[in-house]
């Protein structure tokens, strides 16, 4: 006889059986349904894939610097150096004033005026520029570039006295090269700030233009720096060209009608500047 119990518990029931067939066909099911993939994918979800593709093209731009560097910076221009100021034309009280007027303005009007000496040349000059100052403010006012018409102006007389030196100077070199072996005497004085040796009367020999003898009015030789201090008559012709063609502020020059040596001269280079002037008279010529 078989125990029932034995029977009840070798054989499942059928309840069993059916709940273990579900489960088992579910397994199945499942395993099936992942039997057919891969256990991960190996192409990364979409946002995944945008990150990786900049992240390539970020790595392939630095690639390209580092294979092509960049070429180096243009350095910046060297600028130029600050320029130097003009200096001015020395100007006397009397240019000053000229200048006013010549620019429109009273001559005792309240206002500074300095010429710039754009030539570098130290006198007034067809260029230079000429400012005026003043005002309400002090500041500048005008500028005006002077013209040949201006400069003339400014110089009244300068070409008038320029062509009576051409003339007598034509004098002089005519008598000069007739009588060039002859001695040439003459009595000289000068007036300066100077010892009284040489402001005295002197009398002058000259052959051919050079000075060979200086002596006082009683014919004494004279110690060499009174000698050194004199000028022969074409140095003092020299020295009257140079006074024309540096615009000396003054020039008040007589000469002999005949032979065209300068008699009376007096030369002031600026009324600004002390002590400069060259004045001294000529007289008695002779020659043999």
């Amino acid at each position: 006889m078989i125990d029932n119990r034995t029977a009840c518990y070798s054989q499942p029931s059928t309840q069993t059986r059916n709940t273990g067939n579900a489960q088992g066909e579910r397994a199945g099911n499942k395993g099936r349904a992942y039997g057919n993939q891969p256990a991960f994918n190996n192409n990364p979800p979409a946002f995944i894939g945008g990150q990786f593709q900049d992240l390539m093209a970020l790595l392939q731009q630095l690639l390209e610097q580092l294979q092509n560097p960049a070429p180096a910076p243009t350095p910046a221009p060297t600028p130029n150096p600050t320029p130097s100021p003009v200096a001015s034309v020395p100007l006397s009280p009397s240019g000053q004033d000229q200048l006013r007027q010549l620019l429109g303005f009273n001559a005792n009007a309240p206002f500074s005026v300095n010429v710039l000496d754009n030539d570098g040349n130290g006198q007034l000059s067809v260029g230079d520029t000429a400012v005026v100052n003043g005002g309400i403010t002090g500041g500048e006012i005008l500028r005006h570039d002077l013209t040949d018409a201006d400069i003339t102006r400014l110089n009244p007389g300068q070409g008038q006295l320029l062509a009576d030196f051409q003339d007598n100077y034509a004098k002089w070199q005519n008598f000069s090269n007739r009588h060039a072996d002859l001695p040439v005497s003459y009595t000289t004085q000068q007036t300066c700030f100077c010892p009284q040796e040489i402001t005295q009367p002197l009398n002058v020999t000259e052959i051919n233009g050079e000075i060979v003898s200086v002596t006082d009015i009683n014919g004494q030789p004279v110690p060499d720096y009174v000698r050194d201090s004199v000028s022969s008559i074409g140095e003092r012709f020299e020295q009257l060209q140079n006074a024309y063609l540096n615009g000396a502020e003054s020039i008040r020059a007589d000469y002999d009608p005949t032979l065209g040596f300068p008699t009376s001269v007096l030369i002031d280079q600026s009324s600004m500047i002390a002590d400069e002037e060259v004045s001294y008279t000529i007289s008695n010529l002779n020659y043999a």
